[in-house]
């Protein structure tokens, strides 16, 4: 096999050959991968001659998963950073497959096996996120969405140590995306926020350092709740639940910070749908406590919320719009299964009413 990868002219063989050649060492490195670790490193500087500027996209299929395959199961030093170079080389993946292409190949096919290569080394992280992120500021919309799958798909396999120090520019590309007028979000803020739920994952190993990344989150963005005329609770909440995923505590915290200044510009804003929207917001932070352990809610943070929304339900002053949202979310107030007796009945006959 290392004579097979010592063969520098492959890529100067025809379409057809070159597919045999890759697929002959697919087979070999699946049979012989344990020999192969004592000349590891002749091997994979073979192996990376070998491929080396392959174009076709057949070829790069069985490419890309053959360099899984040895990154998942080879130790890459001294030349890690040369295999991510050689695969990196091919990010984003930009293919359009002709109408008369007889296999089948998809762009989503060949993203989806260089991305698992990425997730398979965590080494890669030095190299990645500056790629990534030099991707995030670029005009080309699919472009910054592989760059958020990427994020998406490494960062929990990664680790916090090995993204922490990238995190200030993560941040702040995700929070452009994101933090937008709700008319205005896009595929991109979808992807977007689905990174930052990986990366909340991979920072929440160490409670340090996730307090310190949610408290620099809820100061960037406070000022979206506290001036609802902006039109941005929406798409604050979003980063909100992105940031706190299933974790007990910072949903806490987060409510606790959040609920006084939602029913505050609710209780005071004039504009009935800038009204509608805070409680629609309202009702997904209570959806979004389904995906929280209901022993380690703490409901106190609810009890504003629960005088004012069945006060509101039965109010001749409010709009049916109005109406229809409390109605809403005093369902969603039903889910929290910690609430006492008394609460739940006078919450269940509300709305049965309704």
């Amino acid at each position: 096999m290392n004579g097979l990868v010592k063969e520098t002219s492959v890529q100067q063989y025809p379409v057809s050959d070159r597919f045999l050649v890759f697929q002959l060492l697919t087979k070999m490195f699946q049979k012989y991968s344990e020999e192969l670790k004592a000349n590891r490193p002749e091997f994979l500087y073979g192996l990376l001659q070998l491929v080396e500027g392959e174009r076709d996209p057949r070829c790069l299929l069985v490419v890309f998963r053959l360099m899984h395959s040895v990154i998942e199961s080879l130790d890459l030093d001294p030349y890690t950073e040369d295999v991510f170079e050689v695969i990196s080389c091919y990010f984003p993946i930009l293919f359009t497959p002709t109408p008369d292409d007889e296999y089948g190949i998809t762009k989503e096919d060949l993203s989806g096996e260089l991305h698992r290569c990425f997730t398979a080394c965590p080494q890669f992280a030095p190299f990645l996120f500056p790629l990534v992120l030099e991707k995030l500021e670029s005009e080309l919309i699919t472009a910054k969405i592989d760059s958020y799958k990427v994020i998406e798909g490494v960062s929990r396999n990664y680790g916090y140590e090995r993204i922490n120090q990238f995190i200030p520019q993560l941040w702040t590309a995700i929070r452009v995306d994101v933090l937008k007028p709700k008319l205005l979000e896009t595929e991109i803020s979808e992807h977007a926020l689905k990174a930052l739920i990986s990366i909340s994952d991979a920072m929440i190993e160490n409670e340090l350092m996730f307090d310190s990344f949610t408290k620099q989150i809820w100061t960037d963005i406070s000022n979206a709740f506290n001036k609802p005329e902006l039109d941005l609770v929406d798409s604050g909440v979003s980063i909100m639940l992105a940031t706190i995923s299933s974790n007990a505590y910072a949903f806490n915290q987060m409510i606790t910070q959040l609920m006084p200044i939602l029913l505050k510009q609710f209780t005071f804003c004039q504009k009935e749908s800038t009204r509608v929207d805070i409680i629609e917001s309202i009702s997904r932070i209570l959806s979004h406590s389904r995906n929280i352990s209901q022993k380690q809610i703490n409901l106190i943070n609810f009890e504003s919320l629960f005088t004012l929304m069945t006060s509101l339900s039965v109010a001749d002053t409010e709009t049916d719009n109005i109406r229809e949202s409390v109605v809403s979310c005093l369902q969603q107030l039903i889910q929290l299964k910690q609430m006492n007796d008394n609460k739940w009945e006078i919450i269940t006959k509300t709305t049965q009413q309704k």
